[in-house]
Formats: C-alpha cells, structure tokens, sequence
C-alpha cells in the first residue's frame, strides 16, 4: 500500500525506504571502509551484514547528502548507477555522479529550502540547511552539504534525514517549513567534543527531533 512506509538502516547513514510506492536509498556505503584509503574510517554496520548493489530492486531515487566518502561511496555508487531512475543531491556532488556514469537528464541539484521533483512529479525533495563542511582531498568546500525533506502525493507521511551537521537556529527553521515529520532519521554517534558544531551530541539529537516535530526517530 501507499500509504505504509517501509524502511531499514543498513548501517553508516546508508538508509533504504520505501515512500508512496517509490524506492530510495540515501548515501549507501556498502564497503568496509569509508575512506580514500584502506583501513582508515571503518563503516559502521548492522551486524556485519554485507550489503551490495545486488541486494536492492530498481531504485526510484538515490539521494546523496554531501560529497565525504562515508555518504558518497564510489564502488557504491557506480555500482548501483543501473538500477537508478533518478538522483538527487547538492548543489556541486552531482559533478560526481555524472563522472561516475549518470546521466546529466537524471541528476536533480538543489540548493538550501531548493525543492527537487521527482518521479513525475510524485515525489518532492526539500535541500535544508545544515552545520557541516565538504570536501575530498585537496577539493574542500566546493560542494554544498544538506538534509533532505521527502514527501510523495501518494501519502500524508512525510521523512526527514539530517544528513551530517551540528545542532543550530536552522533546525527550528527546518521544522517550522517542512515539518512535522511522521519519521525521521537524524546523525547520532560521530559527536566529539572537539568538534561540536559539525556534528549533534545525543541530547541535540533528542532536541532536534522534539524541534522540528518527529513523530518517531531512527538514530543513524
């Protein structure tokens, strides 16, 4: 049914859900490593279960949030570019993509409070604001980092994914335009107290949620 959303975390901030019918995946990270080099930034799994392209039907959307090898995953991502009707992302990372083998007709960008639609119109992407930074290797901050707002004419339910950032004003904003969410999956985990504005400690997530009007919560 339509109106049932079905999603699972598949570990790292690789999510799969189904909306209103449609297929998304977000920033999938199959390997073990997230990283340009082998044995440094391990991706976090779900009980070491090793998902690959080969797993997923066709995909409606792929949806990137910013260009860090822990969200945009080059093996990942070329090898899922066949099953993709569409993606969306940034404004900057779909440079990538296009390198990677997706055509430029296919790839949807989006600046901050942008709205992207997808699927004939069934499905809206809202780009939302963010506290974070960009950048691989020597291309830092060329690129735009966001979270993304989805709703589907489909259904009333609506998803919201934080992507990375720290906690800020524009989460308040976020949910007084886009919310209230009947799910949303906010970042929980990479905090440090050495960096507090790039990423959210758990009580700012737990305050994101309550701020921007979550009805559930899946922490990735």
């Amino acid at each position: 049914m339509a109106s049932v959303l079905q999603i699972s975390w598949l570990g790292h901030s690789s999510v799969f859900m189904r909306l209103g019918g449609r297929n998304i995946l977000i920033d999938p990270v199959f390997g073990r490593y997230a990283s340009p080099v082998p044995f440094i930034n391990r991706a976090f799994p779900v009980a070491g279960v090793p998902w690959c392209a080969g797993d997923f039907p066709a995909l409606d959307v792929l949806a990137i949030s910013h260009d860090h090898w822990d969200h945009l995953d080059y093996p990942s991502v070329t090898a899922l570019v066949p099953k993709v009707r569409e993606f969306v992302c940034p404004l900057g990372v779909g440079e990538y993509l296009e390198a990677w083998g997706a055509e430029p007709e296919r790839v949807h960008e989006g600046d901050w409070w942008d709205a992207a639609s997808l699927c004939d119109g069934e499905l809206q992407v809202v780009f939302t604001p963010g506290r974070h930074f960009s950048g691989r290797l020597e291309r830092m901050n060329s690129t735009l980092w966001a979270g993304m707002a989805f709703s589907s004419r489909r259904t009333p339910l609506r998803v919201y994914f934080s992507g990375d950032g720290g906690w800020g004003r524009h989460v308040a904003e976020i949910g007084r335009r886009c919310g209230p969410f009947d799910l949303a999956f906010l970042e929980n985990g990479q905090y440090n107290e050495n960096w507090p504005l790039v990423h959210m400690s758990p009580d700012e997530t737990a305050l994101t949620a309550t701020t921007i009007r979550a009805r559930a919560v899946v922490p990735i």
